[in-house]
């Protein structure tokens, strides 16, 4: 028995990326209330790190003097070096 193959197409992507405003900025980090926490979303931000990423992060994985951060077992449990 023959199979039928058919052609698959793939959706477009809409324009799904949207940016904070300035004020939504200012609003956002006005609630972060601990140092700890604001240190923590600016590498999160900074580096491009994923959550996950971020709580696998160790003190030894960080490389004050080359100024770039291991991240461990990121997607696909690959390990990839950003800057810092």
């Amino acid at each position: 028995m023959a199979t039928k193959h058919t052609k698959t197409t793939t959706p477009q992507f809409q324009d799904t990326i949207r940016y904070l405003t300035a004020d939504e900025w200012a609003r956002f980090w006005a609630a972060v209330d601990t140092y700890r926490d604001q240190v923590m979303f600016a590498t999160l931000y900074g580096t491009g790190m994923r959550v996950l990423e971020g709580l696998r992060l160790r003190v030894q994985d960080v490389e004050f003097t080359r100024r770039e951060i291991t991240v461990r077992e990121g997607k696909g449990g690959k390990d990839r070096v950003t800057v810092l």
